[in-house]
């Protein structure tokens, strides 16, 4: 077995440590109430949209940061240990949600014409604020406990590490479907 299958192994079994007890229902509640929190806040369907949407583009920026974190833990550019890692990314989060809120009229613009588009819908962008909602919670569990537990593997250091990203986030995304799906946003 390859190193690259080792750490793909490894990858596999602390999501599945992580997703095989996970209750849908309470996963919903969460989501439903968010998103009921965040209608509440709005007064038009449209800053409703505009709410969700600046919510998906802060989880995505936090994806993109994610991924650089990553390669420079596994690539050895900083320390591959969870502290360091959850304070850079507390830090880095702060200053996203700075950028996203001085450019949300920017941002505000680009979304209006998508909400035009007969697939853009209520029960889609519902969709998408939990997928990315729950891709963001689950990706900074996985570090956690994927650091905690195999910041030592020999392994780490002799891999692909594009496509042990890759990797990692095709996995995440498994896993949420699986949780998303189950869910209602009607």
């Amino acid at each position: 077995m390859t190193n690259q299958q080792v750490v793909n192994k490894m990858i596999e079994a602390t999501l599945f440590q992580l997703t095989s007890n996970v209750n849908v229902a309470q996963f919903e509640d969460v989501i439903q109430k968010n998103l009921h929190d965040k209608q509440a806040q709005t007064t038009s369907t449209t800053q409703f949209f505009d709410a969700l949407m600046l919510n998906i583009v802060y989880f995505l920026e936090n994806k993109q940061l994610w991924e650089q974190q990553m390669e420079a833990m596994l690539t050895g550019k900083q320390t591959l240990a969870v502290d360091v890692f959850e304070q850079e990314v507390l830090s880095a989060q702060m200053h996203i949600r700075e950028k996203i809120h001085a450019q949300q009229a920017a941002y505000v613009e680009q979304f209006h014409p998508q909400y035009d588009n007969p697939e853009f819908t209520e029960e889609s962008v519902r969709y998408e604020y939990a997928f990315e909602s729950l891709a963001h919670s689950l990706r900074a569990d996985f570090t956690s406990v994927f650091v905690r537990k195999f910041a030592n593997s020999p392994a780490l250091l002799h891999i692909d590490v594009a496509e042990t990203i890759r990797i990692m986030n095709g996995t995440i995304e498994y896993y949420v479907s699986n949780i998303v799906n189950g869910m209602s946003f009607r």
